[in-house]
């Protein structure tokens, strides 16, 4: 469960060196990710139908609530999603899923996962702010502060995990330095071996220096005033339980896992006001960018220069009428 751009897809790859199967039908690389996202397509889908219900667009700020959950119980979303899923786990062994929007919509998984009986154990990726900040902005053209607030947006609802015992933060940073120690930590906490042979493919072959843009430390974290000071208690936080220094579902973890959810969600209607004016003023820029478009095709266009004497005759005619 991983904000966009937070090394989601190479760690998920790098569950098939545990054995973990990711299934047969996952979306294709593009671009922005040309290694591919470890995506499946039918679980790709049902989000997009979830959003869609909700009306929600993918870089919403503010919390789901109880209503909107009941909601989508109540439209049948839980019977799909439980259907999907018990589709997947249909074979033997261990099956992972990863897709951002999962964080975002927890509430929603927690209670399909309590309902249907499975039993889940829970990855959160962990990666520098200001690195899925600059990544967001060069993809989507994203501020910096609000891609920080929607990284809490999407970490905060995923804690405490319900499987606390059972469940890893990983840093993508320490991944990328030493893939095996990290892939190895991993298989211990969900009892499962490594697959030398995959962990050398994973590690040669899938891993590049390139897949790392960036590399800002906490310290720069500290040092960026205009961010709110949550991001960097959060990420300071994590990186505890990235490195095993704290344990995720110690009492003293969760009050303070309770006291970030009761800020945030207290943030709301100042969230969901910062959320309409950036739909606004894109909305904006839209159509502006499409103005300039139209008025660039017209100036350039043979039969607007043809017809350029005829329309100086009309203005011409109106201004003498």
């Amino acid at each position: 469960m991983g904000m966009h751009r937070s090394g989601t897809s190479a760690i998920t790859r790098g569950l098939q060196a545990v054995g973990a199967n990711l299934g047969d039908r996952l979306l294709g690389p593009k671009e922005d990710n040309p290694k591919g996202f470890w995506e499946d397509i039918d679980l790709h889908n049902l989000h997009v139908e979830l959003f869609d219900a909700l009306g929600m667009e993918w870089n919403r700020l503010s919390p789901v609530t109880d209503d909107e959950v009941a909601m989508l119980k109540h439209r049948g979303f839980f019977g799909k999603a439980e259907r999907i899923l018990r589709e997947k786990l249909s074979g033997e062994g261990v099956f992972a899923v990863k897709y951002p929007r999962i964080p975002k919509v927890f509430p929603f998984w927690r209670e399909v996962f309590a309902t249907g009986g499975f039993d889940i154990r829970y990855l959160i990726p962990l990666r520098h702010p200001l690195s899925i900040a600059r990544s967001l902005a060069k993809r989507d053209g994203m501020e910096k502060e609000y891609a920080c607030l929607m990284w809490l947006a999407h970490v905060l609802p995923a804690l405490p995990v319900p499987r606390a015992d059972d469940s890893i933060v990983t840093d993508y940073d320490r991944l990328m330095e030493d893939p095996e120690r990290e892939i190895a930590r991993i298989a211990s906490r969900f009892g499962l071996d490594v697959d030398t042979r995959e962990m050398a493919e994973y590690r040669d072959h899938f891993l590049a220096p390139h897949l790392r843009h960036t590399n800002y430390t906490f310290s720069d974290l500290e040092a960026d005033t205009g961010l709110h000071p949550m991001v960097a208690e959060v990420y300071r936080e994590l990186l505890e339980f990235a490195s095993d220094r704290k344990n995720l579902g110690d009492p003293d973890s969760v009050e303070m896992f309770k006291r970030w959810n009761d800020h945030f969600n207290a943030m709301s209607p100042l969230l969901r006001h910062i959320e309409r004016t950036t739909l606004e003023r894109d909305r904006q820029a839209i159509l502006l960018d499409n103005a300039v478009s139209e008025l660039g095709w017209r100036n350039s266009s043979i039969s607007w220069k043809i017809t350029e004497p005829l329309r100086a005759i009309c203005t011409l005619a109106k201004k003498l009428s």
